[in-house]
């Protein structure tokens, strides 16, 4: 039998004794090149502002090229938490903020939710956690 007319054998697959590795498809679809992605991406909670202590509620998130967001808190007078912000590192855009209220702390995310208590929202989210 003749692979000659068999769309699949122009890559090579078939009609050899060791076939050449590539896509079932080759030449019907379009080609793009295979681009690596990282399986594995540590971030690291650095000092927010120069000579601050490094903390998860005052810092920048990074990774070894880019920072990608600034986390800064607030503080009352008995040095609890008030408000947590998160910027984009780049611009020093807020997205988000986490008031610090009893019973439930209220998250407000840009254009996605407004002032929710923590509880709700959290209940919406898709994991539930």
């Amino acid at each position: 039998m003749s692979t000659g007319s068999n769309p699949y054998t122009q890559g090579g697959q078939w009609n050899s004794p060791h076939p050449a590795y590539t896509s079932p498809a080759f030449g019907a679809l379009p080609f793009s090149p295979t681009i690596a992605s990282p399986s594995v991406v540590t971030f690291q909670f650095a000092p927010a502002y120069v000579g601050s202590a490094a903390s998860p509620l005052n810092s920048t998130v990074m990774d070894s090229t880019a920072s990608y967001f600034v986390i800064t808190t607030t503080y009352g007078m008995m040095g609890q938490p008030v408000v947590t912000s998160f910027a984009a590192a780049s611009t020093g855009t807020q997205f988000a903020s986490i008031e610090w209220r009893e019973p439930h702390p209220i998250v407000t995310i840009r254009n996605r939710v407004q002032g929710e208590d923590a509880a709700r929202w959290l209940m919406r989210s898709g994991d539930r956690r």
